[in-house]
């Protein structure tokens, strides 16, 4: 098994921190390529995960603002109706009882 030269040891250590990965200096001149493999593998499979997540919340938030869109327009609707609903009456409408009760 392969150490690490110090040049190599403070890229992969530059990696793996980047990666959010606590790792020391002074550890890594000690590993061999297949612990170094090993624990990139994992961090790849980490980042794999993470993108998923990420384009699953993007499309949770777009779905979101679709809906806030329409609700909105929905709302712009309503309001222009009762504006003409109020013009046409001759002013607004008041909460009486109906002549029956």
């Amino acid at each position: 098994m392969m150490d690490f030269e110090p040049k190599q040891a403070r890229l992969v250590n530059s990696v793996l921190t980047h990666f959010g990965t606590a790792m020391t200096l002074w550890t890594l001149p000690h590993m061999t390529s297949e612990t170094v493999e090993k624990r990139l593998q994992n961090l790849e499979e980490i980042c794999a995960h993470q993108t998923t997540e990420i384009e699953s919340l993007s499309d949770t938030v777009r779905e979101q603002w679709e809906q806030i869109d329409g609700l909105t327009k929905t709302i712009m609707r309503l309001r222009d109706r009762l504006t003409e609903v109020e013009e046409a009456g001759g002013g607004p409408h008041e909460n009486t009882r109906p002549p029956h009760y």
